[in-house]
């Protein structure tokens, strides 16, 4: 779904090519990129620590279908970095194209596993009923029609460098589509047989009923794709067929591929009027809450959206680019409404947010240093491997910035009497510092796109400007904190001041000076600070010796006694938790004042150490992420020190209505045969 709404915005009829489009779609582009690789993470996760769920899942009728969604999620990826990112920016090179083709084979691969694989296992190990039929059969098999959409996407931009190859890709397409589309029409057979005998499908269930959508919107796109790329390619002049040699072959081709386009336009559009009179008729007897299917409303609705806009540039109808607009904007303020419906699932679970702390907030310290490292990696600076790591953190760290300010803005809403638990808490609340330096991290990412990149104008640079002065002030607030954390913020939001000044001197000489004077006297401040917490620091370690094992991590914040704190790791087995991601920030600015030592010094040793403790640090975030997300999933890691035992933990809410039985795992007393009956 959230794929659908990049390509949209990128294609959208009016304002095409603008900077506004543009950003919108790259924002899309990589929260999808993010999510895919999040979800595929979670995913793998689960299937390693409970293994016994795949051949559960196999067996379900309904669930094994979603299997479909893997491939197609990843063609809506592939269609944006081609279209936008290669095609739109000249990202890449030749390289980039190549390995996004390679993608798309591997997605072949598994589209044909799931279309005719997931065919096979309902035959043969699901028990199925004409009367508990629902548009998601159509799910295995719309993944060749998706996937023969994105070779279409594919061709043009190989055609320049390969015919060969460009025509390769465009058989292969129409041996998916021709295969996919036979297969979904059979399946629509059937579940028309099943409205007219059964009715309607009960409850939240009506929603599939916009999936037919999706097979005969995007089956018509990647016809018409086909009909453009052989109209540029044919005639061939080295062939040896007639039918490929004649000077009308290409045109001929187009004009029937058009036709057909339309013809399953309308098969489209009579779909989707059974469907919102349906959707209408079910939610007028009783209503059913939101759940995860709900979802799936938006990718057949955005690709039925995407077929409009390529019939009004193929035809030049007025009607197909009205038409078009208004229901990609249905699409994206659907997308709006699932996002907003999607929370009402993990508000169910009070426990996460009653322990939601501030130090979720140094998750965000830990990414954002790890896309300016990646920036300024002192080797193979400025390939395309190492733009592609900090495009992909920055987004991260942008998608996970609006996640946790969210979560914790939700916390003090839903359980406003935490706040004065938490300002009283002698370490805990010293986190409230990681706010503002996380923000830091991504205005100098944000700073890098438009000094390196040209994204945007000097609009965009003033805009970058106000965040920093906002995040400015909020470190300023911090400065009366007694420990080290809340001083540091003054240092990072100063080195962010002193990146955007070079920057707006060619457009304002006094904001430029004036930006100068004010990270210069953050510095002195943070830094007169600093001296003195980690001199009462070195006195506490004299004195008491270590903190304990809950808050021996913090002594990497200040990177002097790290051979204390790396010892005491390795002899503590200390338990995974949340201070585990206050190693990656002050890591990584170690790790970046070397490199720029480097540059400044031309010093090999600057050089070398610096590439060596940047891979320290990205390996640090590899394994931190990875025992983050079982904890998350687990709800191990939500635990604030502060609460005390005295304040009731809020009971979790009551699960939804009509809640599918799979959604939970069974109950730990269900044994053997028992476990697949419960």
């Amino acid at each position: 779904g959230t794929g659908a709404i990049s390509i949209l915005f990128h294609s959208f009829p009016y304002g095409e090519g603008s900077d506004a489009l543009r950003i919108l779609s790259y924002f899309f582009f990589f929260m999808n990129l993010v999510l895919f690789v999040t979800f595929c993470i979670i995913s793998l996760a689960r299937y390693t620590l409970f293994p016994d769920i795949w051949q559960l899942m196999l067996s379900h009728p309904v669930q094994s279908l979603y299997l479909g969604t893997f491939p197609m999620g990843a063609t809506t990826l592939i269609n944006v970095a081609v279209s936008l990112i290669y095609q739109g920016d000249g990202f890449g090179g030749q390289g980039f194209l190549y390995l996004l083709w390679g993608f798309w084979w591997i997605d072949v691969v598994l589209s044909f596993l799931c279309a005719w694989g997931l065919v096979h296992v309902m035959k043969t190990r699901q028990d199925h009923a004409l009367s508990r039929m629902t548009a998601v059969w159509l799910l295995p098999v719309v993944t060749l029609i998706v996937g023969s959409s994105t070779g279409g996407v594919i061709a043009p931009a190989l055609y320049p460098i390969s015919t060969s190859h460009a025509l390769i890709t465009i058989a292969t397409s129409i041996f998916m589509v021709s295969v996919g589309l036979c297969l979904a029409f059979m399946m629509l057979t059937i579940y028309l047989l099943r409205l007219i005998v059964h009715g309607l499908p009960p409850g939240a269930t009506i929603i599939s009923s916009f999936m037919p959508l999706g097979p005969m919107a995007q089956a018509g796109y990647s016809i018409l794709l086909v009909g453009q790329n052989l109209q540029e390619i044919l005639p061939l002049r080295s062939s040896t067929p007639s039918v490929l040699t004649s000077e009308s072959a290409g045109d001929i081709v187009n004009v029937i591929c058009v036709c057909i386009g339309f013809v399953l336009w309308a098969l489209a559009s009579m779909w989707m009027v059974f469907a919102v009179m349906g959707i209408y008729e079910v939610s007028r007897r009783n209503s059913f809450p939101f759940k995860l299917p709900f979802w799936g409303l938006i990718f057949p609705n955005g690709v039925y959206a995407n077929l409009t806009i390529a019939l009004y540039r193929t035809l030049d109808s007025p009607f197909f680019r009205i038409w078009g607009v208004i229901y990609a904007v249905a699409t994206m303020l659907l997308w709006s409404w699932a996002s907003n419906g999607a929370p009402t699932i993990c508000l169910s679970n009070s426990t996460a947010f009653w322990h939601f702390t501030w130090a979720w907030h140094t998750v965000i310290m830990g990414t954002g240093v790890l896309s300016t490292l990646a920036h300024g990696f002192p080797y193979g600076t400025g390939s395309t491997v190492l733009r592609v790591f900090f495009m992909f953190f920055f987004m991260l760290n942008f998608a996970l910035f609006l996640l946790i300010s969210g979560a914790t803005i939700a916390r003090y809403v839903m359980f406003p009497e935490v706040w004065g638990l938490m300002l009283r808490h002698p370490a805990q609340s010293m986190f409230m510092g990681a706010l503002p330096m996380g923000a830091a991290t991504l205005i100098n990412a944000a700073l890098i796109t438009y000094q390196e990149w040209g994204w945007g104008d000097k609009h965009y640079l003033y805009a970058i400007w106000g965040f920093w002065w906002i995040d400015s002030l909020h470190s300023l607030q911090k400065m009366t904190a007694v420990w080290l954390l809340p001083v540091v913020s003054l240092i990072v939001a100063s080195s962010s001041g002193a990146n955007i000044a070079p920057a707006l001197r060619p457009h304002n000489d006094t904001l430029a000076i004036l930006t100068s004077g004010f990270s210069f006297t953050m510095v002195i401040i943070g830094l007169s600070f600093a001296i003195m917490m980690i001199s009462i620091y070195l006195l506490r370690l004299i004195c008491f010796g270590p903190p304990d094992v809950g808050m021996i991590l913090s002594a990497f914040i200040a990177l002097g006694p790290l051979g204390q704190g790396g010892y005491s790791l390795l002899m503590g087995k200390i338990p995974f938790a949340m201070a585990y991601w206050g190693l990656i920030f002050p890591n990584g600015v170690f790790a970046m004042l070397s490199v720029k030592l480097a540059t400044v010094l031309d010093s090999g040793f600057f050089r070398v150490f610096g590439a060596f403790w940047s891979t320290v640090v990205f390996v640090i975030w590899v394994v931190v992420t990875v025992q983050t997300i079982p904890a998350v999933i687990d709800g191990t890691i939500f635990s604030a020190p502060y609460l005390s035992d005295s304040i009731a933990t809020p009971a979790p809410a009551p699960a939804l209505a009509n809640e599918d039985k799979f959604s939970a795992p069974p109950p730990s007393h269900c044994q053997g045969d028992e476990k697949s009956m419960c």
